[in-house]
């Protein structure tokens, strides 16, 4: 029952459901502990699709409406192997790719988030904290991260070292397949 509402969830904006037309992404060279690694990026740099002051990017999003991130963080094993969309407060971005980032609920609880096959990513110098909200969409899946992950996800974020740390705790992980972001 907690996964159907999670999955049926309401937001309090929800952003247009359009198929980009690029995804944003920088040069990135290989990385450790990335599925699919960062070697395909070739520098590439596109726009994303915008409307209602969201920024869209990677595929369409195919849920109707996302629930709050805290809906998911306080059960997630009954959501692991699913497609969830959720909307969360964006805390920290990749500073080489924005191919992954960090959510937060109101609660200060983490979620972090990955880009499938880094197949887009949002802009490294996305607004973090009470600047920006994200909606995402994606598979939840259990993933603990080892030391060498943890590490190199570390050179890649911003701010001091305990907060990233925190952020980068969560033992779950969602592999996300569209991004809408929208600055507060």
């Amino acid at each position: 029952m907690f996964v159907f509402a999670l999955l049926a969830g309401c937001a309090t904006e929800t952003p247009p459901a359009h198929p980009p037309e690029h995804a944003a992404r920088e040069d990135h060279a290989h990385e450790a502990g990335h599925e699919g690694g960062h070697d395909d990026h070739h520098g590439a740099t596109k726009a994303a699709v915008v409307e209602g002051g969201w920024s869209h990017y990677g595929s369409p999003f195919t849920k109707d409406a996302a629930a709050p991130c805290g809906e998911l963080l306080a059960h997630p094993d009954q959501a692991v192997d699913t497609t969830v969309r959720v909307q969360g407060r964006i805390e920290n971005v990749c500073q080489k790719a924005g191919c992954w980032m960090v959510l937060a609920d109101e609660d200060g609880n983490y979620l972090r988030v990955t880009m499938k096959d880094h197949d887009a990513g949002v802009p490294t110098d996305t607004k973090t904290g009470a600047g920006t909200m994200a909606d995402v969409e994606g598979t939840l899946v259990a993933k603990p991260l080892d030391p060498e992950t943890l590490a190199h996800l570390k050179s890649e974020a911003k701010g001091d070292a305990e907060a990233v740390a925190k952020q980068l705790a969560p033992k779950y992980e969602l592999v996300a397949t569209g991004v809408s972001v929208k600055a507060l």
